[in-house]
């Protein structure tokens, strides 16, 4: 919602100098309102690589096998196990799928199921084509496996009308990730699962009640949220909706370094241009952005 925005920073101040009681409650009962059934269980924790290592070990304690299926361009943490499943150093128990075939997610459970090793989960992150979401979720519970949706960059209303990219697909996973959106950048993250995957796991000192004055202040000004805009008159390949949008370029890289000569706010992902700006994005500041993109590609 933008650096400093004033309604999270007072919040946080007031709990600072009068901390009030019952906060944790509130928040966790308030954010799960977010969420459908039967998603109803929440874990709070500090940062996204503990929310993901977290989704791990509920898939790897409620299912035989150990192995992993997650997406070919996709940086999971920083962790040792979040590491072994991201690029560079992925391990014999992850398998890659593509994110642009959801055949290859069904493909990829065939193949660890002939191994004998067993499935664990799908670690599926970004913003996704139709159907893909559906017809991979349903290959992995085809196959036992955990659905974990990571709505680290996705979710808390920065796709749009939909409050996660879950549910602008219409599907419901088994787990979900959501990272330091939900404070507005204050140091916090979660795992909300369903009753059937919950169990007593420790997660020390997550969410505290500083962070859930943040929290609570974030969902105030996304209540309820408004912003739309739209990017697809590029003419490039886009995709993604609200403020989420990935753009396929031939040098990513060569363009993301003319963006930042030009002091605009972008990542890259393989050749793919990553678009993830504060919610208060205007449409002058569209208008530049694309100005700006039209020149740099």
């Amino acid at each position: 919602m933008g650096q400093g925005h004033p309604h999270v920073t007072e919040a946080i101040a007031r709990q600072l100098a009068a901390p009030e009681e019952g906060i944790r409650e509130r928040y966790i009962a308030r954010l799960l309102t977010k969420f459908p059934a039967p998603l109803s269980v929440c874990y709070l924790v500090h940062s996204v690589n503990e929310a993901t290592e977290l989704a791990l070990r509920i898939a790897r304690a409620h299912r035989p096998g150990k192995d992993v299926i997650v997406l070919d361009d996709t940086v999971y943490g920083m962790t040792t196990s979040l590491a072994n499943m991201s690029p560079g150093r992925r391990k014999f128990w992850v398998q890659v799928a593509s994110r642009k075939d959801a055949a290859d997610v069904a493909a990829k459970a065939s193949v660890i199921e002939a191994s004998g090793r067993g499935l664990c989960g799908f670690f599926a992150e970004g913003v996704f084509d139709a159907n893909y979401l559906r017809d991979a979720y349903a290959s992995i519970r085809a196959a036992g496996g955990i659905n974990v949706a990571i709505e680290a960059q996705t979710g808390m209303g920065r796709v749009g009308e939909s409050f996660w990219e879950f549910a602008r697909h219409g599907v419901t996973p088994d787990v979900v990730v959501i990272g330091d959106s939900m404070g507005n950048g204050f140091p916090m993250a979660t795992v909300v699962t369903t009753p059937d995957l919950a169990a007593p796991f420790d997660t020390g000192t997550g969410g505290g009640p500083v962070a859930c004055a943040a929290g609570l202040a974030v969902l105030d000004v996304l209540e309820p949220p408004t912003w739309s805009p739209s990017f697809t008159s590029l003419g490039l390949n886009v995709r993604g909706a609200g403020l989420c949008f990935e753009i396929d370029v031939p040098d990513a890289q060569s363009t993301l370094a003319r963006l930042r000569e030009r002091r605009i706010g972008i990542a890259a992902r393989g050749n793919t241009l990553l678009f993830r700006p504060p919610l208060t994005f205007s449409a002058d500041d569209a208008s530049e952005f694309i100005e700006g993109l039209r020149k740099c590609v």
